[in-house]
């Protein structure tokens, strides 16, 4: 477990339609007491509804989701929570749509099967970014 120095945790939000993915990450990210998942979502349209009531410090979200996807949701994020940081989360590893959404606004980006220590590792840097 790692320990803060004192500074409130990250707030993170998950978005991904599969509540599997998102028990095991919420699961993995309890054991770091310097992060705290604020809420979860099954798609775009649902985060961005989330977003009204609390705003996270980081999202994690998935690029393909029903209703809507990651790719129509980056662009809205950046436009209405600019301050907000978001990591792409995907079991695929396009490098085109990787670089395209990079190049949108995205701060990161982690496959779904990164070990623990690379998504907390990841989502410190960023934050800090």
């Amino acid at each position: 477990m790692k320990t803060s120095n004192s500074q409130p945790p990250i707030k993170i939000a998950l978005v991904d339609d599969h509540s599997l993915i998102k028990k095991g990450i919420k699961l993995v990210l309890s054991f770091y007491s310097d992060i705290e998942v604020i809420g979860d979502a099954d798609n775009g349209k649902q985060l961005l509804s989330m977003l009204t009531l609390a705003q996270p410090d980081v999202i994690l979200l998935d690029l393909q989701m029903p209703v809507m996807d990651g790719v129509t949701t980056l662009p809205q994020l950046r436009k209405l929570y600019p301050g907000i940081k978001v990591i792409i989360f995907s079991m695929h590893n396009d490098t085109e749509t990787v670089s395209k959404l990079l190049e949108g606004g995205a701060h990161s980006y982690l496959q779904k099967d990164s070990d623990p220590e690379t998504i907390y590792s990841t989502i410190k840097s960023c934050y800090k970014s």
